[in-house]
């Protein structure tokens, strides 16, 4: 399937796995594929840290710095699954927030990466991120642009639009659709999206709102292909371009991987770094999809065990091109979510 379609946004640039922590990467032996964990001390902070790892300080000369800012609420997946693909669009992290201020560890995000002023993008309504939250940014100078609809799946359509409005046609390059009553199929797919110039729109399971489906007809229309994301979605009534739907979340995942980034036909999609989050809760995924855009998939992990479809294709991505090009691995999240044994698991399917 990746023969189709190409990466939007540059890999994970040497500079950038540079930064913080991860600048052991760079020095590690050229046989060895490292393993980085980025944590925080809650979901908030595990965001920040995920930023942290690929934006330097706005301003700084040949280095990957941001031109915008993606935040959504801590408590809630649905605004924010489309938020990884929106950050990749307009180059940036997704950060998260209360709903009725704006965390001090995010605005202070917010103003390293892009100093003074500049675009932050609120995912969903004031009962998601306040009119107050998005005062505050506002005073301190930020341009606010606030993606919201009357209900998740609406929402969805609205940043899926956003995500268009930076491509020159006014195209995503693909639309991924899944569940917004559950969030992994969403994960994965979100990473994948945020790299390809692509949008996530939300179903209802296997019913297609009425804004999703004439949002999907009118991309298709104009000859953008639409994927169904896991098996509730593929059940919809529509006539999917594909379908990319395992047994279970964590084969979805590793399906979406090996779709678009072990492709051994061409150098294009190569990837230089795969993560690994839980697939039992979703804001270190979440966070970490944004991290990703154009480096790599994101894999699901359960927290005390690797799956076998993980392992597969953790394996087969490393092995699909020769010499490969993975240069490192990344657990998103505290070992509460991840366990340190499932981290080594990891490293020994990137080496294999």
């Amino acid at each position: 399937m990746s023969t189709a379609f190409r990466l939007a946004a540059a890999t994970l640039s040497a500079a950038a796995l540079a930064t913080t922590s991860i600048a052991q990467a760079v020095a590690a032996p050229a046989d060895t594929v490292p393993v980085y964990r980025i944590q925080g001390a809650d979901r908030i902070a595990t965001a920040v840290a995920a930023s942290r790892a690929m934006w330097d300080d706005a301003g700084t000369p040949n280095s990957p710095t941001a031109t915008a800012a993606v935040i959504s609420r801590y408590d809630d997946y649905a605004d924010a699954l489309g938020g990884s693909a929106l950050a990749g669009a307009v180059g940036g992290p997704l950060l998260l927030t209360h709903t009725a201020y704006i965390d001090t560890s995010t605005i202070n995000e917010v103003a390293r990466i892009l100093g003074k002023k500049g675009t932050v993008y609120l995912l969903g309504g004031t009962g998601a991120i306040s009119g107050a939250a998005e005062k505050s940014l506002r005073d301190k100078g930020y341009t606010v642009k606030r993606l919201a609809g009357p209900d998740r799946y609406t929402t969805s359509v609205v940043v899926a639009k956003e995500v268009a409005k930076q491509q020159k046609d006014g195209h995503p390059q693909l639309v991924f659709a899944t569940t917004g009553q559950n969030f992994p199929d969403g994960l994965a797919a979100g990473a994948t999206a945020a790299g390809y110039a692509a949008s996530v729109v939300l179903t209802k399971d296997s019913v297609l709102p009425a804004t999703v489906k004439s949002y999907l007809m009118a991309e298709q229309a104009a000859g953008v292909d639409v994927l169904a994301v896991g098996g509730a979605t593929a059940k919809a009534p529509f006539s999917w371009t594909g379908t990319l739907a395992g047994k279970d979340r964590y084969e979805t995942a590793a399906l979406i991987a090996r779709s678009f980034w072990a492709n051994p036909d061409t150098d294009s999609d190569d990837g230089n770094a795969i993560a690994l989050a839980t697939g039992e809760n979703w804001p270190d995924a979440l966070a970490g999809g944004a991290l990703m855009a154009g480096a790599g998939p994101l894999l699901l992990a359960k927290q005390t065990s690797l799956p076998a479809a993980t392992k597969a294709a953790t394996t087969e991505i490393v092995k699909s091109a020769n010499p490969s090009t993975i240069k490192v691995g990344f657990v998103l999240g505290g070992a509460g979510a991840v366990t340190d044994e499932v981290k080594s698991a990891f490293a020994v399917a990137l080496n294999s």
